[in-house]
């Protein structure tokens, strides 16, 4: 199968993105924000950066309907919270990576746009790459540095994070490393899953501050 690319444009300047991509022979960038608007980041915008995309012969699709964080369908939700697991399930998500899929047999090579910098604490990850990760496509996470992490990394990121004893669960419990990979995963989606009630302005959706860790979120 084919690899597919993320990458956060948080910590870019522009001409600085375009490097990295170029570098890594992308060919169509998929913009994952629902609201392809940065209140600080202004050349991020959905019309600088689709300009600027095709200025340097990069194809730029928006994906807010496929693959963005902030849905609003009640039958996607569990416990108020946007599920990822119902909504990477659902005709318009299964559609959104049908078509990057046909793209890629034509040789395009992709990249999944959000604002955050990290992989393991962005939707483009914990919901959209995982999915291609589990349908057998290698997923690389481009770094602030240009460098990249496979999803095996993110992973171990996230076991990190929530089992830090994994060994012992191991040796005791009745979990083993896949189980514990789920909840990883189902514990990340709680912590940044967009949720009905969320009163957030809509210019400022993506790059909120969580209060549970101060991470950076969208």
């Amino acid at each position: 199968m084919s690899e597919i690319y993320t990458i956060g444009y948080s910590s870019f300047t522009p001409n600085n993105f375009v490097e990295v991509l170029k570098s890594y022979g992308i060919t169509c960038l998929v913009d994952v924000r629902s609201i392809p608007l940065s209140t600080y980041r202004k050349d991020f915008d959905k019309a600088n950066i689709s300009r600027l995309m095709k200025k340097n012969g990069i194809i730029y699709r928006h994906y807010a309907k496929e693959f963005g964080a902030r849905q609003t369908d009640e039958r996607f939700f569990t416990d108020g919270v946007l599920d990822f697991e119902k909504f990477s399930e659902s005709p318009q998500f299964i559609d959104g990576v049908k078509k990057i899929e046909a793209g890629m047999q034509l040789g395009c090579k992709f990249v999944l746009m959000c604002a955050e910098k990290r992989p393991e604490v962005c939707h483009r990850n914990i919901l959209v790459a995982r999915a291609f990760y589990k349908r057998g496509h290698e997923v690389r996470n481009i770094l602030d540095d240009g460098g990249y992490i496979t999803q095996d990394e993110v992973e171990k990121i996230l076991l990190n994070k929530y089992f830090p004893n994994r060994n012992q669960i191991l040796l005791f419990d009745n979990l083993d490393v896949s189980e514990m990979i789920g909840q990883s995963y189902a514990k990340r989606n709680f912590e940044i899953g967009y949720r009905l009630n969320d009163d957030v302005d809509e210019k400022n959706f993506h790059g909120r501050i969580y209060p549970q860790d101060g991470e950076r979120f969208f």
